[in-house]
């Protein structure tokens, strides 16, 4: 009855008049389902104080129904001189006890980062909060992925030295450098490791330009060479200038120094991975480049030359006969 009341109350009201209705519709301590009501009614309010008071309450304190009203509103519902406040309530509920409040939260948050950056610093910290066990931390992870591959500018979007995505990954570095927190020699879990790991090799997904970064971020701490490994095998696009992969390659087989048989299995990734692409566009110059890194020397290029040969062979000839058969 009384979220019926507040809809009739407030139907047919002009925006300009909505901050005076009766009965404490804007009240935060009002009834539950009025304040849900009011909260629905955000984007037409915001030009008023008593709004954001009752805004930023529910977001503090309300009940389930007013907090997913705060996060049905998107960016083109407030006007543009209120989105970067509206951000950051947006924020304060990615942290809520709440978990579908704070899971909605989180994974809207890719929507008001351009408008309120600062929100960026809620999702990196439930990423680096090593001291909580919930799987909460994944999603922020994949949201931080998607803002870093977003082209929004740095320091928001991309992996450059101050972006968001590098003070993560350089927060979980200095725990796994310290010993992965307090709770790693209690259970004999490696929390900061895994999760720089997940959030690298998973939530980044294919970038390239992202994936070179992160692995020369990662360069600098032995223990993760099998993560920055599986970086740079993303670095070395099969349809990229022969000069391009050479580059790529080099760096891949240099991570390799030491361990033949880390270079084996990383050569029948590559293998597979120039088999399921698409020919390079330069046949030539992808023989000329396998050539090169042969008489590189080393176990892992000459794998690596290996590969990319099976690779040429089998695009030249393998997928001809499959289309004539």
């Amino acid at each position: 009855m009384a979220l019926y009341a507040a809809g009739r109350a407030s139907a047919g009201t002009a925006p300009d008049r909505l901050a005076d209705l009766p009965d404490g519709l804007l009240d935060p301590a009002g009834d539950a389902d009025v304040v849900a009501a009011a909260v629905a009614l955000a984007p037409r309010l915001l030009a008023f104080d008593p709004a954001w008071e009752l805004l930023e309450a529910a977001a503090a304190t309300g009940n389930a129904a007013a907090r997913q009203a705060i996060l049905r509103t998107a960016p083109l519902d407030a006007a543009p001189q209120f989105r970067a406040r509206y951000g950051e309530l947006v924020a304060v509920l990615a942290t809520a006890p709440d978990p579908q409040a704070s899971f909605m939260a989180v994974h809207g948050l890719p929507r008001w980062i351009a408008y309120a950056p600062g929100a960026g610093d809620t999702v990196r910290a439930a990423v680096c909060d090593v001291s909580r066990r919930d799987r909460r931390w994944r999603g922020a992870a994949q949201v931080l992925g998607q803002i870093a591959g977003s082209g929004l500018e740095h320091p928001v979007g991309g992996a450059a030295a101050g972006s968001l995505l590098h003070r993560t990954v350089e927060s979980l570095l200095a725990a796994v450098r310290a010993g992965d927190g307090p709770e790693a020699e209690k259970d004999g879990d490696l929390p900061a490791r895994w999760r720089l790991h997940w959030l690298t090799t998973k939530a980044v997904g294919d970038d390239i330009g992202l994936a070179a970064a992160l692995a020369g971020q990662l360069a600098g701490e032995p223990s993760l060479t099998g993560t920055r490994v599986e970086l740079l095998v993303r670095t070395v696009d099969p349809q990229a200038p022969a000069p391009a992969r050479l580059a790529a390659l080099r760096e891949l087989a240099a991570a390799h120094e030491g361990r033949p048989v880390m270079a084996a299995a990383t050569a029948a990734v590559l293998d597979q991975r120039h088999k399921s692409a698409d020919p390079a566009p330069d046949p030539a110059g992808t023989l000329e480049l396998v050539r090169t890194l042969a008489a590189d020397g080393g176990t892992a290029a000459g794998l690596f030359a290996v590969a990319l040969l099976s690779g040429v062979g089998w695009a030249t000839t393998g997928r001809r006969s499959g289309a004539s058969s």
